[in-house]
Order: structure tokens, then sequence, then C-alpha cells
């Protein structure tokens, strides 16, 4: 990789944790749903091409904003409202070993033994950082909502693999063009006050949705998905592991949130569980019938 490269390389994973962080303050006022929806809404506007040709099926493109839009924002933003946003910097990462998962059940990917103890490794050290090895001060609810929203996550992955027929800025530009409905019916439904955050929010607030919009999925992804079409995964992947230190940086510099022990040994364990992840050798694929 090219000396510039690399420096986009760590682009990506700064703009999602400090997205993360500032996020916290949108997520205070607006009901989590409501807020992802606006920020899916934003993020569509900005990634909109017209006459712009889509090969993926639309059938496709609805189940993959459904589980990598909608349920998983749900889920990792309503757990963010209620966690760290340091802890949720480091427990996002789960999001790689259930993508190896997913792509070993859907695209029939084969999981070699080195592969599944760095899965194990990963977990182990979400398990400490959040304390619920130890302490248990953390409030398992968020936690498990965060595990729920990385899960889906993963299984969007698997079925852009599979299904997926564009390029990746097309395919988040889709994402974003699905999800915001989806996420704005599901809070339609399911939470309330939502008038009244729209009508009360500040500058901030919104600044939030946009910062999130703009820097955490349109140009994080525009920039990663652009990097992996001129280098091999195995050598853009590893930056993701900058996320985690990323994470516990900025929530200690805009949000003043401790560091204590079991963050950073917990940080470390990921890191390396997912380094284990994206450093240890494939196995050939199970044939499918579509292969």
């Amino acid at each position: 990789m090219s000396f510039r490269d690399v420096l986009l390389a760590v682009l990506p994973p700064l703009l999602w944790a400090v997205t993360y962080t500032t996020a916290k303050s949108g997520l205070a006022h607006f009901p989590p749903l409501l807020f992802m929806g606006i920020v899916y809404a934003i993020a569509a506007l900005m990634l909109w091409r017209p006459g712009e040709q889509v090969k993926t099926s639309r059938l496709s493109l609805i189940c993959i904003a459904a589980f990598g839009g909608a349920i998983q924002s749900g889920f990792v933003f309503a757990a963010l409202a209620g966690m760290p946003a340091s802890l949720a910097s480091l427990a996002v990462q789960l999001q790689v070993p259930f993508a190896v998962l997913a792509a070993a059940m859907i695209c029939g990917e084969r999981l070699s033994p080195l592969r599944c103890l760095g899965i194990l490794i990963a977990f182990a050290g979400v398990a400490l950082a959040s304390g619920a090895v130890g302490s248990g001060s953390v409030r398992m609810h968020p936690l498990l909502l965060m595990v729920a929203g990385t899960m889906s996550w993963g299984v969007a992955q698997a079925l852009i693999r599979r299904f997926g027929r564009d390029q990746g800025r097309i395919v988040i530009a889709s994402i974003a063009r699905y999800a915001a409905p989806m996420l704005l019916a599901m809070s339609a439904i399911l939470e309330h006050g939502q008038l009244a955050a729209i009508s009360s929010a500040g500058a901030m607030h919104w600044l939030s949705a946009v910062v999130l919009a703009s820097g955490g999925f349109a140009l994080a992804y525009s920039i990663w998905y652009a990097l992996l079409g001129r280098h091999r995964v195995d050598r853009v992947a590893p930056f993701a592991l900058l996320m985690p230190p990323f994470g516990l940086l900025s929530g200690w510099l805009f949000l003043s949130e401790a560091i204590g022990a079991a963050e950073i040994v917990g940080a470390c364990v990921i890191v390396a569980g997912l380094w284990i992840i994206v450093r240890s050798p494939r196995i050939a694929q199970i044939p499918t019938a579509s292969s």
C-alpha cells in the first residue's frame, strides 16, 4: 500500500470512533430509532446520484438494508444510549467475528481452527472490557443489544458477499435509502415523543446527526470500500483494529469517560482476537448452488 492509502485506511476507524462519541448528544435528545432514521435519510441524500444503475436485486437490497441498516442500527444505537461510548467502540468489534460466522453459514466459507480461536478471544475481550467478567459494573441490557446489533451487521455482510452485484458506494447508498423509511416506521410503532424531540432539538443535536451521517457512514464507508477495491482484504482489514484504541481515546477526550484497567485489557484482548481472525489463512469455500 502507498503512504497515501495507509493514511486513508486510518481514517475510517478514526471516523467511526469519533462519530460514535459525538452521537451521544443526539441520542440523549432523540429516540434512538428516530435519530437513526434521520441519519440514514441524510446519508441517502449525500450518496444519491441521479440515473445511477443498480444491479443488485431490490429484494436483496431490502434484506441487506434491514439487517445492515435498520435492525443493526436500531440495536446498536439503542445500546449506545445506555452505555459509555468507549465501551461501545470496543463491543461493536464483535461485528468482525459475527461476519466471519455468517459467511460460513450463508456463503459456505469454512472456518479454520485458528480463526475459531480468534472469534473466542474477541468475545472474551468484550466480556472483560464490559465487566461481565469481574465487577459487573455495566448493565447487561445495553450490552446484549450491542451484541444483537453486531450479529445483524455480520449477517448483512454475508448477504452482500452472496447477493451483491454492485460496487461498495452503491451498496451503502442503497442501504441508506431503504433503511431510512424502515427506521422511521419502526420509530412510529415502537417509540413516542418524536414530534416533541424534533421541535425542541437544538443546533448541536442536528449537528450530531449530520456528523454521524457524513463522517461515520457516507465518508468512512466510501473510503473503506474504495480501498477494498484497490487492495486485498487482508491488507485493509487490519486497520479496523484501530477502532478500539480510538474509541477509548475519543470517549476520554470528548465525554471525560474514565479508562480503567478492564477497558485497556479488554481492548488488547479484542485486538488480539481480531488480528488472529483477519490474518489466519482462508480455507476453501464449500460449494453452493450458485457457485
